[in-house]
């Protein structure tokens, strides 16, 4: 079995951020599946490998633009948007 990829702190920042900004705008509970996703990928144990740690860097970037955005609208329309593309991959 070849050995984990790890997570750098920067990720496990984006990771701590995002979870951070979705519960600030009180949208944890309509985004629950991207906060059991964040929590998973925040877990150290998980294992992970160099593709999925390429795709876990898409997400965040993808969720960082969506928490970020000033408008409410968008920032629910865009965490969607993430949630259905990390789904799909």
């Amino acid at each position: 079995m070849a050995p984990s990829a790890r997570k750098s702190p920067t990720m496990l920042g984006k990771i701590k951020f995002c979870k951070d900004r979705i519960f600030e705008r009180d949208l944890q509970f309509k985004h629950r599946k991207v906060v059991n996703r964040l929590e998973a990928m925040e877990n150290p144990r998980e294992y992970t490998t160099d593709e999925q740690l390429r795709l876990y860097k898409v997400f965040l970037d993808q969720l960082t633009n969506a928490v970020t955005s000033p408008n409410s609208r968008d920032v629910d329309s865009f965490i969607g948007r993430s949630e259905a593309w990390i789904a799909k991959y």
